[in-house]
């Protein structure tokens, strides 16, 4: 490998072809631009799913427990002790949610409330840290409520709102009258994913069976939070073997697996896409070395005249495009590297919620995309270089030296 580098260094002096030093800093270039690009796209892509995943896992339960056509329970306690001894289940929170109306003042809109015990260490955690105004505070006939359903009903910590119960409505001869309680909104807070702010109340578990009409005992199921919620597919599984028929138990995977599987289908879209930008400049990579060939066809006859034998013509040629290429593969993955690290800690790129589900793009770089990404290139490099390798092992000696 000694005489390979000393060779290399010679043939890629290029004195007095100025072309061809062009054509290798274009592809250098061309290279470089590629991958960093691959990076930064990748990057985007890692990180808006990460961020759509941990700001999932902080509001939603990792497995739902209940019954099916979600009919309501009670004597819950023994259910509730079976699903507790279950390795690696951390806590059991029996629930009881309910689609209503709000109202504020002269302001109407629909949302979901959802009753919890106060003990829901995890949910809790997560709020607290996210409260935009007020407190995390549901006891007696205290709620909290996403930030944009907050700002459709102008409501802040501390107003009274009036929420509407369809399911105990009455009709009358004056019509259908809903059953209506008041409630103190103690905070606001933005759970970072656009549906839990637009439509989500929270409020203890009491105040929601008193909504709907059940006793104290009855729930419609269990948020059941695990130690590792990358556990929840295996886990609900087993839940559903132990406890059978009616109940049925629903992982936080499978209720976003749409979700994720658009956004890894997307990602792996883009890597094809944008590896199309390597190609290119592995066409480059291609000219370079048979420009090279060209220029050099005098110093190769020489090489072969001296012992040089064609598989070490054709291994040289190798080397040295995979040289160039490495350049501009190690130079893209640093820059691209370094760009999103910057991107994502002054969270430069900025998005409508509404839209994108988060205010702002993420973006997080895995050494696993990173290598991913860097044997691709190379790969395709690789590949552009045997065409020209092919060639200048195949030069005929008394041809490349016969002017000598």
């Amino acid at each position: 490998m000694t005489l390979e580098r000393i060779l290399i260094k010679k043939l890629l002096k290029f004195r007095g072809s100025g072309y061809l030093s062009f054509l290798s800093f274009f592809t250098v270039a061309g290279i470089f631009v590629g991958v960093s690009a691959l990076v930064i796209v990748i990057a985007v892509m890692t990180g808006f799913h990460n961020e759509i995943k941990n700001r999932i896992l902080g509001i939603t339960p990792h497995i739902v427990v209940s019954q099916f056509f979600d009919r309501p329970f009670n004597g819950y306690e023994k259910v509730e002790s079976e699903i507790k001894i279950i390795k690696g289940v951390e806590e059991v929170i029996p629930f009881a949610i309910a689609k209503v109306m709000i109202k504020h003042q002269d302001y109407a809109d629909g949302g979901i409330v959802r009753g919890i015990i106060r003990k829901n260490k995890a949910l809790g955690d997560y709020l607290k840290k996210r409260m935009v105004f007020g407190k995390f505070e549901i006891e007696d006939n205290k709620v909290v409520m996403g930030v944009d359903i907050a700002s459709r009903l102008r409501v802040s910590d501390g107003d009274t709102i009036v929420i509407y119960s369809p399911f105990l409505s009455k009709i009358t001869p004056l019509g259908t009258v809903m059953k209506a309680k008041k409630y103190i909104v103690s905070g606001v807070f933005d759970a970072g994913y656009f549906d839990f702010n637009a439509t989500l109340l929270i409020t203890n578990i009491k105040n929601v069976q008193e909504l709907l009409g059940y006793g104290d005992n009855y729930i419609q199921g269990f948020e059941i939070f695990l130690k590792d919620p990358y556990s929840a597919k295996a886990l609900s599984s087993r839940i559903e073997d132990i406890l059978g028929y009616p109940f049925r138990a629903d992982n936080w995977m499978d209720m976003n697996k749409s979700l994720f599987s658009a956004l890894k289908l997307e990602k792996l879209a883009m890597f094809l896409i944008l590896i199309l930008i390597i190609f290119v400049a592995s066409f480059n990579m291609i000219t370079t070395l048979l420009m090279l060939l060209i220029r050099k066809t005098r110093e190769i006859g020489i090489l072969r005249s001296l012992g040089y034998k064609k598989k070490d013509v054709f291994r040289l040629f190798i080397i040295q495009g995979m040289y160039l290429g490495s350049i501009g593969v190690f130079l893209g993955v640093i820059f691209g590297s370094l760009i999103s690290m910057i991107a994502d800690k002054f969270k430069i790129i900025k998005l409508p919620p509404d839209v994108y589900f988060i205010d702002y793009m993420p973006l997080s770089i895995k050494p696993l995309d990173v290598v991913v990404i860097m044997l691709a290139a190379l790969f395709v490099i690789f590949l552009s270089t045997l065409y020209p390798a092919r060639k200048a092992s195949s030069i005929i000696l008394k041809d490349a030296i016969k002017y000598e």
